[in-house]
């Protein structure tokens, strides 16, 4: 059994690629990304509602999060954390 040599294709005809341009990240370095836990329940209640209002469900969330926080400081939410497994929580 004899083995063959494969011969090289001709690839001057080809261009090379040029590399992707790359991105100004500014904007990204100045406004981090936060996430937090939601359940899943509390999820689809904001994209649905988002959806109901034709919005983006990160400004619905975000409406929700500034709103409770005014709340709260206002004295007109009342949270009450205790401690559960060397943690605090607001939840059972």
């Amino acid at each position: 059994m004899t083995r063959q040599t494969l011969a090289r294709p001709d690839l001057s005809g080809f261009i090379a690629a040029q590399p992707p341009a790359s991105r100004d990240r500014t904007w990204e370095k100045t406004h981090p990304t936060v996430s937090y836990r939601l359940t899943i329940d509390v999820r689809n209640k904001i994209t649905q509602l988002a959806a109901d209002l034709n919005v983006p469900t990160s400004d619905l969330a975000r409406a929700f999060l500034e709103y409770g926080i005014d709340a709260f400081l206002a004295g007109e939410l009342d949270l009450h954390p205790h401690l559960k497994q060397g943690k605090f929580t607001l939840y059972d």
